[in-house]
């Protein structure tokens, strides 16, 4: 397996835009886990609370496209694609992952070995991160996925 990472940016706060998305493609779709996430914000500290859920969706927001960086430069081109900057809401379909923070502080989760978030090889499937409460917070926010396919 192929490793590959993803960096994710949403430039201000909005409840049901994510910050970005990891997703199979349309065709070539291949299986692939999610084993590394780091979120955090990027705009002026402040003591807000935020929420970030990492969600799976059946249809990715519409958004910029992202081409995920394989981390070892021998590895072929990534079969997934991320969405940055999403301007949609997408089709969840339930919460994997959800860490409470306050805006100073940045998250890594790192899956157990065998605990991955898996995504299914079916067109379209994905996971997003997102922030569905962020108190009075409006400052920007990243994520960097890191998957094997």
């Amino acid at each position: 397996m192929a490793a590959y990472a993803a960096e994710l940016h949403r430039t201000t706060e909005h409840a049901t835009y994510p910050i970005g998305s990891v997703s199979t493609a349309a065709s070539g779709m291949r299986r692939f886990r999610v084993y590394d996430l780091i979120v955090g914000a990027s705009a002026t500290p402040s003591d807000n609370a935020i929420v970030y859920r990492v969600q799976r969706h059946t249809a990715p927001p519409a958004g910029t496209t992202v081409t995920p960086a394989p981390l070892d430069p021998a590895d072929a081109a990534c079969g997934a694609v991320g969405a940055d900057l999403c301007s949609g809401t997408p089709t969840g379909t339930g919460t994997l992952i959800e860490i409470a923070l306050n805006s100073r502080a940045t998250f890594r989760w790192v899956a157990a070995p065998g605990g991955e978030l898996v995504v299914p090889a079916t067109a379209s499937n994905g996971v997003n991160i997102l922030t569905p409460s962020y108190g009075s917070f409006t400052g920007a926010q990243i994520a960097q996925v890191h998957f094997l396919e």
